[in-house]
């Protein structure tokens, strides 16, 4: 269900704006999309990246509505990158705030020219 909700806003910021953004213009116009509806969520969520308990660093999760953790990307195909990227996200928020989280790539694509 939520994976469907967000789906449902990213199309209308898509038709709405078109293609051509940068990334944050699409994550900040689907924030807006979100809290018109009405829709919980938290955007840019530092995620804590834990070694043998201790914190060395911190990532930053684009996007979180309930359980899942939304990477946005704006390009023509997301690089591998992102995949590895939004798995360490959902294991580490995960362990640190003990919510089974699940991870989806949310890409805003941009043609070719």
């Amino acid at each position: 269900m939520t994976l469907q909700l967000v789906l449902q806003h990213a199309n209308k910021v898509m038709r709405d704006l078109g293609a051509g953004h940068r990334e944050g213009i699409y994550a900040k116009a689907l924030v807006v999309s979100l809290n018109q509806a009405g829709v919980a969520h938290r955007y840019e969520v530092d995620i804590p990246i834990m070694y043998l308990g201790q914190c060395v660093g911190h990532g930053r999760a684009d996007l979180i509505v309930d359980d899942m953790i939304v990477e946005i990307k704006a390009v023509f195909r997301p690089p591998k990158e992102a995949l590895g990227q939004i798995q360490k996200y959902v294991v580490n928020l995960s362990a640190v705030e003990r919510v089974n989280y699940k991870g989806v790539i949310l890409n805003f694509c941009q043609a070719l020219s």
